[in-house]
């Protein structure tokens, strides 16, 4: 994972140091107490701290899951060293009963002699030649016997509750037409992958929260605009209703096009986000090329959201999807040329050219599912509507600052989050008094007002004094920080790491998003020129 500078710092310092330790020696990269927690929680919620085994959180016990035949379909591909980790963790499932079918999709290592000799009782279907993703899928599927159909990439493992998790929440939804799975990065496990993904008229299709820190932020999601093909759970008689993968696919987009015929049809596509399950994101699909973005995967991801607009969306909608992604595609085209990466270049025509290939077969695809058609509305109708961007500095995920006191520790604060225990429990409130004169070794009576209000307060809370200037002042039990008065983002994120905030009136009308906060506000009315502020 990524940290910036002042996570680092938080870091080193905490090293041997207990909670209590860390909070006596305020640093300015948090400016209040409660942002430190925050930090300090975030730290140890991504496994670069740890906290004492006595304060962690119990594991809550799901209600059992009904005993019905779920069918595990996994792809592999030269993957003798992931089926290695993601077999056993099938076995070790808290659901039974559970078939595994492994399709061994035009493997030249041992994976089909490795899977026989090692797991004699699981089904090896051996394809040959290599089909692409989704023809691999629908033919693990046509073999399986199950009333659901768990489909795996062979990269991932699964916690033990995982498919217990997801056969509760398809059972509990007769509309339901697949679960998705809470996929974790596997080599940071803190940090989503995904839950679900969506596709957007720019940009290519993308993993809902990848690279959040997963504090439960997001448990309370039920419904997610599709679901990737990494992990997802199928009731069979979804299955039937929506068809099988489209196997004109060569590799991504298949798992969207699916989702979105199956929303079309008025089914939903839930979200588990208790049945986790690590993907070692992007491993298996390089095809052995080390650029960030392979040739042959963009020149497939080019082809699939092209099909996936040409295929699926009404005319007006489509049109803007294909208009906006040939303005991309050509920007992109042009950025290759200029860099020498020939290889990229030729990407973006080739994709083109295969979709454009496809156009007959389009054509008739389109006609066959003219009833089910609609427009891009229908993926996100009734669906969480603050589905953050991703997070990631590279491949890796990536975890600031900012993020902590401008999203994570707010949402700890307001219960938005699984229960943390470094803001949780017996603690001093933190209290935020803003004082909109000087606080300095010489102020006016307005400065002096708030120093002692801090001082009278510092016996039941933690007081910090944000002053709208620099000073050498120190008030011993108050920690002071400064705030620009022009820039109210920095008053912002010190309300934000408040439980409590006393401000002036007239700062309700100068700092509009004090109306919004969620922390709680005292509003105090003292002016002691009244008649100049009284229209505030």
């Amino acid at each position: 994972m990524a940290l910036d500078e002042p996570l680092l710092r938080l870091l080193k310092a905490a090293d041997g140091c207990t909670l209590d330790q860390i909070l006596a020696a305020p640093t300015a990269d948090f400016p209040t107490p409660l942002a430190t927690r925050a930090a300090v929680a975030c730290l140890v919620e991504a496994r670069l701290l740890e906290r004492h085994p006595m304060n962690e959180r119990e594991e809550e016990k799901s209600p059992s899951t009904p005993p019905v035949l779920v069918s595990a379909v996994i792809v592999a591909w030269n993957g003798v060293h992931w089926l290695k980790a993601l077999l056993p963790s099938l076995l070790k499932q808290t659901h039974d009963p559970i078939e595994i079918i492994v399709v061994d999709n035009g493997s030249t290592d041992e994976t089909y002699g490795w899977v026989q000799r090692a797991y004699p009782d699981i089904r090896v279907l051996s394809l040959c030649p290599e089909r692409s993703l989704a023809g691999a899928i629908n033919a693990g599927v046509d073999e399986a016997q199950g009333d659901h159909f768990l489909v795996l990439n062979q990269d991932v493992r699964l916690k033990p509750t995982a498919v217990e998790e997801l056969v509760r929440v398809a059972e509990a939804d007769e509309q339901c037409a697949g679960v998705a799975a809470n996929l974790r990065l596997l080599s940071a496990p803190a940090f989503l992958n995904g839950l679900g993904n969506q596709v957007g008229d720019s940009s290519w299709g993308t993993d809902n929260a990848m690279g959040h820190l997963d504090l439960g932020q997001f448990d309370a999601w039920k419904e997610v605009p599709s679901a990737c093909f990494a992990a997802i759970l199928i009731p069979a008689n979804a299955w039937e209703q929506v068809g099988p993968a489209d196997e004109a696919y060569p590799l991504y987009y298949e798992d969207i096009d699916w989702c979105y015929r199956a929303r079309a049809r008025g089914l939903r596509i839930r979200v588990a986000p208790r049945a986790v399950v690590l993907h070692a994101f992007g491993a298996s699909t390089t095809d052995g090329e080390t650029e960030d973005l392979p040739a042959t995967k963009l020149e497939r991801v080019v082809h699939g959201r092209l099909r996936f607009a040409l295929k699926l969306l009404a005319g007006p909608e489509a049109k803007v999807f294909v208009r906006n992604y040939l303005r991309e595609d050509l920007r992109g085209l042009r950025r290759a040329l200029r860099a020498g990466c020939y290889r990229e270049a030729l990407a973006y025509p080739a994709g083109w050219g295969r979709a454009i290939t496809d156009l007959p077969r389009l054509v008739a695809d389109r006609r066959r599912l003219g009833a089910c058609r609609a427009s891009p509305a229908a993926i996100l109708r009734d669906l969480p509507q603050d589905i953050p961007a991703a997070r990631l500095q590279g491949q890796h995920p990536l975890l600031t600052s900012r993020d902590v006191m401008r999203d994570y520790g707010p949402r700890m604060r307001q219960a938005k989050t699984r229960p943390i225990p470094e803001l949780g429990g017996r603690r001093r409130p933190v209290l935020l008094i803003v004082s909109q004169d000087v606080v300095d070794h010489r102020m006016a009576g307005p400065g002096l007002r708030y120093v002692e209000m801090a001082r009278a307060l510092a016996r039941d809370v933690d007081p910090v004094l944000a002053i709208p200037n620099k000073t050498s002042l120190e008030v011993p039990g108050v920690h002071l920080v400064s705030y620009d008065e022009l820039k109210p983002d920095s008053l912002q994120v010190l309300v934000d790491n408040a439980d409590a905030a006393v401000v002036s009136g007239y700062m309700l009308k100068k700092f509009p998003f004090l109306r919004r906060t969620a922390t709680r506000l005292v509003v105090d009315l003292y002016d002691p020129i009244v008649l100049e502020n009284l229209h505030f």
